[in-house]
């Protein structure tokens, strides 16, 4: 009767063990940040960021406001969210206010949002400070028809000896990541 005593106690030891090391494992994992925050050189124009993930780099030309333009797009993919910042020079007919407006209305058409959503000021630390230079949160449909997205979305301008480079930061996720995007917005910052 004591060996099946003791063998229960042995099961009751390795059940409690166990149970100790799944609790430590979840409060290692709840402790543990849920974005891999880094600081990312974005381009030449000494952009700054903090992204969630390490980012791909791609370049292209595309139409764009009735101009052929080369832009640059650093993003990565986190928690289900896109987290993207796109530049692009400035075509020597626009002026930045201008640019800066065309760009909101591509974008939230290409989204099929309202243009007419409400902005807020935003204008990282270096950048120009002009009107149109804002954010915005929307809800947007991809292009492919897929499920409603919630985006946050900021433009913004530096001018340099290099010309005038216009900017976009855009978040795509499917809930929206307000702390998220605050630490995205926060880490801009031309060096």
């Amino acid at each position: 009767m004591h060996q099946a005593g003791g063998a229960e106690d042995n099961d009751d030891m390795s059940s409690l063990k166990l149970i100790e090391s799944l609790g430590l494992l979840v409060s290692l994992i709840a402790c543990s940040p849920a974005l891999d925050w880094r600081s990312v050189r974005i381009d030449d124009m000494a952009l700054q960021a903090s992204l969630p993930c390490k980012p791909d780099r791609a370049n292209r030309k595309v139409s764009w406001a009735g101009h052929s333009v080369d832009m640059s797009l650093v993003g990565c993919e986190a928690r289900g969210a896109m987290w993207t910042i796109s530049s692009l020079a400035l075509p020597a007919d626009m002026s930045v206010g201008e640019g800066l407006a065309q760009w909101r209305q591509i974008t939230l058409a290409h989204l099929r949002s309202e243009t007419g959503a409400a902005t807020q000021p935003f204008a990282p630390p270096g950048a120009l400070e002009v009107p149109q230079s804002a954010r915005l949160h929307v809800r947007g449909q991809p292009p492919d028809g897929g499920a409603a997205l919630e985006v946050d979305l900021a433009w913004f301008a530096r001018a340099s000896s290099a010309g005038t480079f216009l900017y976009q930061t855009a978040i795509y996720a499917p809930s929206r990541d307000a702390d998220g995007v605050e630490t995205l917005l926060a880490g801009l910052h031309f060096e």
